[in-house]
């Protein structure tokens, strides 16, 4: 998995409770979004997750890591683009507007792929094959970092990375949603890449 921005806290936006809901006028929420609204943003994120994954899936037709990559780059535009959401009127807009922009995601990142594809096979005969193997201190090292980790995070890690379970069905193992798995994941793996760092530069 690529590194990627944290996603938002959705259960922050959960707990301010109703950026998304019915009750919320569109012009409201609208407005929120184009401010950039830390809980409508995040309430947006939750709402159109699975949504956005779906339809990068159906765009690219690639596996589920490159479809999370769309739709992390999706909500880098969203928080990049957000003061043009008060040009709209309604949240029908709004998923238009979605629509649009996890479109131009997959296709940009579709051809990011195709000229980084291209580039790795023409430098291929001259690349180094040998891979350096992990030694059994920094094995054992990692074990200890996941074990120290929140069971449900270290559960997630153990599904998604150890038995090779989708995202989907990671979340739907420990009661998540896709979002919210995705957030955890992310934050997890952040979380031990700065472990590994800080222990490097010790050495």
């Amino acid at each position: 998995m690529t590194d990627r921005p944290d996603p938002p806290d959705r259960g922050h936006a959960r707990a301010s409770g109703g950026a998304w809901s019915a009750a919320a006028g569109d012009a409201a929420l609208l407005a929120a979004l184009a401010r950039g609204d830390h809980d409508a943003l995040a309430a947006l994120y939750e709402a159109w997750f699975g949504r956005a994954l779906n339809l990068a899936r159906a765009i690219t037709r690639r596996d589920e890591s490159f479809c999370l990559d769309v739709v992390q780059e999706t909500y880098v535009r969203v928080i990049d683009h957000a003061p043009r959401l008060s040009r709209l009127a309604t949240r029908d807009d709004l998923d238009r507007w979605m629509g649009a922009v996890v479109r131009s995601a997959a296709v940009d990142l579709l051809r990011k792929d195709l000229r980084r594809t291209l580039r790795e096979q023409a430098r291929a005969p001259r690349a180094n094959t040998d891979l350096e193997p992990v030694s059994a201190e920094r094995a054992a090292w990692l074990r200890e970092q996941i074990d120290a980790l929140h069971p449900r995070d270290a559960e997630l890690l153990s599904l998604r990375f150890g038995r090779g379970a989708t995202l989907t069905n990671a979340a739907r193992a420990t009661g998540m949603t896709i979002g919210a798995a995705y957030g955890r994941i992310c934050r997890a793996l952040a979380r031990l890449t700065h472990s590994a760092r800080e222990i490097d530069r010790e050495r």
